[in-house]
């Protein structure tokens, strides 16, 4: 179904995943990211030509990638989210959601933003790992969450014309 492509990616794979969902809207119906964020070029260079689906996890110990950016590089997972929330036309304050710690032992905590109610039912989500570090929640770093299970329940919501489902 060529209006269900969804992309994903770890690192160097997540700072991609940002540039298809800018270059490629016409073909990409969602992205998820992990532990990588949106280059500065990348900002300058987007052009989406429809409202695109974004997620993405990150920790706030990323030694590789840093949560706040690294200028003139890259952007802040917030600012990243903030582009596609204003892109998309969500609210502009997001929804935060304190995850349950139910893995005590990994050092880190989960915090979900929520930008909802953009065109097409569009939204944009992230995970912000207080504490984690390069990791993919899940599989190693935070085990409050499985970042694979989560990636694949948001992106299959949508297609190239937006939610699926009613909003």
């Amino acid at each position: 179904d060529e209006t269900r492509v969804y992309a994903t990616g770890y690192s160097n794979g997540a700072n991609l995943v940002w540039e298809l969902a800018c270059l490629l809207s016409d073909r990409i119906a969602a992205v998820g990211a992990v532990a990588g964020s949106m280059w500065t070029w990348t900002e300058d260079l987007c052009s989406p030509t429809r409202p695109v689906p974004v997620l993405s996890f990150h920790g706030t110990f990323d030694f590789y990638n840093p949560y706040d950016g690294g200028p003139p590089f890259s952007l802040g997972l917030i600012e990243a989210s903030e582009y596609w929330a204003r892109h998309n036309g969500t609210d502009a304050t997001p929804t935060i959601t304190d995850i349950p710690d139910t893995a005590p032992n990994d050092g880190s905590t989960v915090d979900q933003y929520i930008w909802a109610g953009g065109e097409d039912c569009v939204s944009v989500e992230h995970y912000k790992v207080d504490g984690g570090g390069h990791d993919w929640p899940g599989s190693f770093g935070n085990m409050d969450i499985d970042s694979n299970q989560v990636i694949w329940r948001f992106v299959s919501r949508y297609d190239l014309f937006g939610l699926r489902e009613p909003c």
